[in-house]
């Protein structure tokens, strides 16, 4: 098998010729449609739009807020009192700054 191998690598070394491009890949790359990078587009800034209504007009925010207060309260109530404010604005930063990135990361 390996010899076999060997003689169709050696025939087809011997029988490899070059064909000069000569601009034409790029010529047909620049043809290429860009429609479907178009309805990505479109697709996704529609479906941002209809989870932002959905977001608001089932009062999201709040949501998050009221989520946000009873983990805060729950914590003081099981002994956490002596937290440490910087380590409440550093998770906070962290959070916002993981929410920004995921919201960014949809618009590329």
């Amino acid at each position: 098998m390996k010899n076999e191998d060997k003689l169709l690598k050696d025939f087809f070394d011997s029988k490899r010729q070059e064909i000069e491009d000569n601009g034409f890949s790029s010529r047909v790359m620049r043809k290429l449609p860009i429609r479907r990078q178009r309805i990505v587009q479109i697709w996704s800034a529609v479906c941002t739009v209809i989870g932002m209504l959905i977001f608001f007009s089932l009062n999201g925010l709040e949501l998050v807020l009221n989520a946000f207060r009873e983990g805060f309260m729950m914590a003081i109530q099981n002994g956490a009192e002596h937290i440490d404010p910087k380590t409440i604005g550093i998770v906070v930063v962290v959070c916002i700054g993981l929410v920004i990135q995921k919201i960014t990361s949809y618009s590329l």
